[in-house]
């Protein structure tokens, strides 16, 4: 099959990245980082420190700070003759190129949920049905299939990395199944199959078995409510700190000023919503996320306006920002809406198995920045890769839970593509089920090697952030230039 270079140049064709040309590659690097983060650098260094601290820590976590890096190295032509004879034989249409995807689907970005508008069962009551799904779609909009392929595959094997003994043919092994699992998804979906990501014995998979588990034993005894509220005689109030320890994570008490803030993102939610919404208290959250750690954060504590506490819940308002420009001739997602909260919103509503998974998501817009809004219940728990790295290291997981896995992450990612439409508004699944043609075998053929150079690319990246921080200071050099400025 010919592949249509002008609609997906470097998609289709492999990038390494990394060149023989080490101050090259460094420059490039540190320009993107800088101009990625401006705004932080501008805003509060110290909080720019904490995710590039954060982002230093694993592969895993450099590359969930860095996904506009890996979109950027999409569009950037390759100099490498043997990425430029890397073809992974795909023909992509137009409308294959631009419909609606993640953004940035690596594991962690899956969460169970608890589809239901109250606390949960009391304790002793019987467990609900969780649903697994993807839960960050800050990077979701208009774009190519593969992109999202392509980089929910670099996660995933960076999502192994710390697992003892898992070499290249056992990450081979688990891409393989990840290709195939979303080759699957997209054909069962075009035959009029159902668009589920929890079947079978995945359940018992001991990587998610574990987070339905935690999820399910949380939610029930409210941990998360239980664990930052208190108690007092004015009603139930977070327990905040008087400052962040070294970790940088916790609740602090708002300050004037972002209490102003909270109350206008607060009353534009509420109006949004249109149901009882009661304020019962409000802190700033520091700590959370990667790519998103400086972000403004804000949780909620909200009821019906019943004074008991059995309605008590909380909620975690965050600043979210444009996302990454993809390649391809589509629009860029963040000219598609009028604002980023309504671009997560209104993507959620379409990738999620349910438009109500959360039902309490929602947005607001207060004129100074976008934010969304998402329950913070204990039903609420996200895949972790150094918990995942322990049941491996353990001996209580095999290759074959480890295939199951990757085949299951990528019939979620088929899922959710073809929930979505192309640009011009058609179903998305036609689209790419004709670009996968009729052999079965030919993206769990092309994909893993393409995957590789995209492991190595970030492996390699995080190897020179540690060496330029080394040697050019904790912010990359950027304060000496804030320093200098008029």
């Amino acid at each position: 099959m010919r592949c249509l270079l002008t609609v997906l140049p470097l998609i289709l064709l492999g990038c390494s990245g990394a060149s023989s040309d080490v101050d090259g590659r460094d420059a490039v690097l540190i320009e993107w980082l800088q101009r990625d983060n401006a705004l932080w650098l501008g805003r509060d260094p110290a909080l720019l420190t904490g995710k590039y601290d954060r982002m230093a820590e694993s592969p895993y976590d450099f590359m969930r700070g860095t996904a506009g890096l890996f979109h950027e190295d999409l569009r950037r032509l390759s100099l490498d003759p043997v990425e430029r004879g890397a073809d992974l034989g795909l023909v992509a249409t137009p409308d294959a190129a631009s419909v609606l995807i993640l953004g940035d689907p690596h594991p962690e970005n899956l969460s169970t949920f608890y589809a239901d508008d109250a606390p949960g069962p009391i304790v002793g009551e019987a467990s609900p049905e969780l649903t697994v799904a993807w839960a960050d779609l800050d990077a979701a909009g208009p774009g190519p299939w593969l992109a999202d392929l392509r980089r929910g595959a670099q996660g995933l094997l960076l999502f192994v990395q710390d697992m003892e003994g898992c070499d290249d043919s056992c990450q081979i092994a688990t891409i393989t199944a990840f290709a195939a699992g979303y080759d699957e998804g997209v054909r069962a979906v075009a035959d009029g199959g159902p668009t589920i990501f929890l079947e079978g014995d995945l359940r018992g998979n001991p990587f998610v078995g574990d987070l339905l588990a935690e999820a399910t034993e949380e939610g029930a005894e409210r941990n998360r409510l239980r664990g930052n509220t208190e108690q007092t005689e004015a009603g139930r109030r977070f327990e905040v700190l008087a400052t962040l320890p070294e970790t940088g994570r916790g609740l602090l008490a708002p300050t004037g000023r972002e209490r102003v803030i909270a109350e206008r993102i607060l009353a534009a939610y509420a109006e949004n919503d249109g149901r009882p919404f009661r304020v019962l208290d409000v802190a700033r959250r520091y700590g959370q996320g990667v790519s998103s750690f400086p972000a403004t954060r804000f949780v909620i504590l909200w009821d019906e306006g019943d004074d008991g506490p059995d309605d008590d819940r909380l909620l975690n308002a965050r600043e979210v920002l444009d996302p990454p420009v993809y390649a391809g001739p589509g629009r860029p997602a963040a000219a598609t809406f009028r604002s980023n909260g309504e671009r997560v919103l209104t993507t959620s509503r379409v990738l999620w198995p349910r438009p109500d998974l959360d039902p309490r998501v929602g947005y607001a817009d207060d004129g100074l920045a976008s934010y969304k809004l998402l329950s913070w219940g204990s039903w609420y728990q996200g895949l972790d890769h150094g918990k995942a790295a322990d049941v491996w290291n353990d001996g209580d997981a095999t290759l074959a839970d480890l295939e199951a896995l990757g085949r299951g992450i990528g019939a979620a990612l088929a899922f959710a593509h073809c929930r979505g439409t192309t640009a011009s508004g058609e179903p998305a699944c036609p689209e790419i089920r004709a670009d996968l043609g009729e052999d079965p075998a030919m993206l769990p053929t092309a994909l893993p090697p393409v995957s590789l150079r995209d492991r190595d690319r970030a492996l390699d990246d995080h190897a020179r952030f540690l060496r330029l921080r080394e040697a050019h200071g904790p912010l990359l050099g950027a304060d000496i230039y804030a320093e200098v400025a008029p």
